[in-house]
């Protein structure tokens, strides 16, 4: 949740400082439900702005619940970045909506979905999804993934790649094995790439939190 509301990498907790032990490993059942009249609000939205005003409201209650207090700060850590290759973007920007938002029919969504194993599909997402993404892959384990490509908006994709899971499985495994690697597949399907670098990082100092008293 901290990791969501605070707009920070999913793949690596680094970027949350000074939290007790408690706070990466125990679990609950949250149950937070909006007005009538917010989620008709909320409607509205563009899915950039939605999805902030959406993670405002949980903050709310991590501060009410929790009594959650932080401060931002920036840490230098070793890190993968994901940046623009040589031959250059090979994204699709998706449409702009413009104007008032109908609400969405059955054939249209938003973010990422997975076909199968080693398939990304992203419609009208954001470069940081696909950061959060591959901060997920065994691949790239390790070491916290930045977006350095300086690609703003929301762009349409579709990334293939045989996941190293697969490689060590049998050959049998099915179509994916077929294709590239993740580092090939992300140059040459979409032109970005991973560099090994230092950047200085965004991260969260927490000064107080608690565990929840029961309702």
């Amino acid at each position: 949740m901290l990791q969501f509301v605070y707009d920070l990498n999913s793949g690596s907790d680094r970027q949350i400082v000074d939290a007790p032990k408690w706070v990466g490993a125990a679990r609950f059942d949250i149950d937070a439900r909006p007005d009538a009249e917010t989620i008709a609000e909320l409607d509205k939205l563009p899915t950039v702005q939605r999805t902030q005003q959406m993670k405002a409201m949980v903050r709310g209650l991590l501060a009410d619940r929790f009594h959650l207090r932080v401060h931002q700060d920036t840490r230098e850590f070793a890190v993968n970045a994901l940046v623009v290759a040589r031959s250059g973007a090979k994204l699709t920007p998706a449409p702009d909506p413009g104007g008032d938002r109908s609400p969405p029919g059955p054939n249209d969504w938003e973010g990422l979905r997975n076909p199968s194993r080693g398939h990304t599909v992203g419609h009208t997402t954001t470069i940081q999804t696909l950061v959060n993404l591959l901060n997920t892959e065994p691949e790239l384990a390790g070491r916290l993934i930045v977006d350095d490509t300086g690609l703003k908006g929301e762009y349409n994709f579709d990334l293939k790649w045989t996941p190293e899971r697969a490689m060590d499985a049998s050959p049998a495994g099915g179509a994916e094995l077929t294709w590239p690697s993740l580092f090939t597949a992300l140059q040459e399907q979409l032109g970005l790439k991973i560099e090994s670098t230092k950047a200085p990082v965004d991260c969260i100092v927490i000064d107080h939190v608690e565990q929840p008293s029961p309702n």
